[in-house]
């Protein structure tokens, strides 16, 4: 089904009912059709902590267009990470750059309502991805 309305989707998503041991995929869309997607705290050797740009949503259609990227800084070396999950992480993991891009990225995905049964959650599908409407930290 169609989203309620445009404004629905702004706020807090994460790509899990709940949050386990970390965070998964999460995106953040702003008033100001500005967004901020974040990799998974559980993936293997991230490469970047988030990309952000501006977004449109039309007839049920989500473009993303992909203006910066924070990129990890690491050395070549990696370790198990904490947690028993069996996750490698970079050895030295810094968050230091900032790319700019000059020709932007466009990533279009159908989005829709995602009914949850629940009152105090809400539920939306960008592509195949179900996301929840979970408070987490920037």
């Amino acid at each position: 089904p169609s989203l309620p309305n445009s404004d629905y989707i702004i706020g807090k998503w994460h790509g899990a009912y709940s949050v386990g041991s970390g965070y998964n995929e999460r995106i953040q869309f702003f008033k100001n059709n500005t967004f901020k997607f974040y990799s998974s705290e559980m993936r293997n050797l991230p490469r970047f902590q988030y990309f952000t740009g501006n977004y449109t949503l039309t007839n049920d259609k989500l473009i993303l267009k992909v203006t910066e990227i924070l990129k990890y800084n690491n050395t070549q070396k990696y370790q198990i990470a904490d947690g028993g999950n069996n996750i490698c992480e970079w050895s030295n993991n810094q968050v230091n750059e900032l790319i700019k891009i000059k020709k932007p990225f466009l990533f279009t995905f159908p989005v829709h309502y995602h009914n949850t049964n629940e009152e105090d959650k809400k539920g939306i599908r960008i592509g195949s991805q179900l996301f929840y409407n979970i408070e987490f930290e920037d």
